[in-house]
C-alpha cells in the first residue's frame, strides 16, 4: 500500500493537464480510383468509364475489335462480358425501364428487354435501352447486392471489394452522363 500511495502522488503532481480539443477534420475524404468497364454482351460493347473526380460517367459504344486497353483515351480495367440474362437481371434490379418504341413509351421488365433484343437488329433501340438503364440508376442507384448480381451473372475480372464504395457515387455519375459517339 506504500508503494501505491507514493506512486499515486508521484503521478499526479507530474501529469500535465491536457485539454482535448475536436477540431472538425475530416480525417477520411477517399474517392474512389477511376474506372472503366467494358461490357461485351453478345460481342456488343459499350465502355461506361466511372469518372469519379468529376462525378460523371462517360459512354462509348464500340464497333469492332478491342487492339488496346484504351478506347478515346480511357482506360479498360474491367471486363464484363455475359449474356441478355445479365441485362435482364439489371432491369428487373431497376424495377424496369421506360422506353419509346413505334411512338409509344411503356415501361418494359427485364423479360421483355431481353426479348426485344433478341429480335432486335436496330442498333439504336440497344443504344436506347441503354441510355434508360443508365437513367434508371441515375433515379433509383445501385447497391452493392446488385453490384455482386453483376459480378455473379458475367466473367468478370471485377471483383466485389473492387466495386466496394461505388455504390455512394454511381447515381450522382449516371445524372452526368456523357456518351462519346
Amino acid at each position: 500500500m506504500f508503494f501505491i500511495g507514493i506512486g499515486y502522488f508521484y503521478l499526479s503532481g507530474h501529469i500535465a493537464n491536457v485539454k482535448n480539443e475536436v477540431e472538425k477534420v475530416p480525417y477520411y475524404n477517399y474517392v474512389p480510383q477511376n474506372t472503366g468497364l467494358l461490357f461485351n454482351v453478345l460481342d456488343n460493347k459499350t465502355l461506361a468509364y466511372l469518372d469519379f473526380e468529376n462525378q460523371s460517367l462517360r459512354v462509348c459504344f464500340i464497333e469492332g475489335d478491342i487492339s488496346q486497353n484504351n478506347i478515346y483515351g480511357y482506360e479498360i480495367d474491367y471486363e464484363i462480358e455475359a449474356d441478355l440474362s445479365l441485362v435482364s437481371e439489371i432491369v428487373d434490379i431497376l424495377g424496369g425501364i421506360d422506353l419509346n418504341i413505334n411512338g409509344e413509351a411503356l415501361n418494359y421488365t427485364g423479360a421483355q428487354i431481353k426479348e426485344i433484343l433478341e429480335k432486335n437488329t436496330d442498333d439504336m433501340i440497344e443504344k436506347q435501352i441503354i441510355k434508360s438503364i443508365i437513367e434508371s440508376v441515375a433515379k433509383n442507384g445501385f447497391h452493392k447486392k446488385d453490384f455482386l448480381a453483376v459480378i455473379e451473372l458475367s466473367e468478370t475480372n471485377l471483383t466485389v471489394p473492387d466495386c466496394y464504395d461505388w455504390e455512394n457515387y454511381i447515381g450522382k455519375l449516371c445524372k452526368n452522363t456523357f456518351f462519346i459517339n
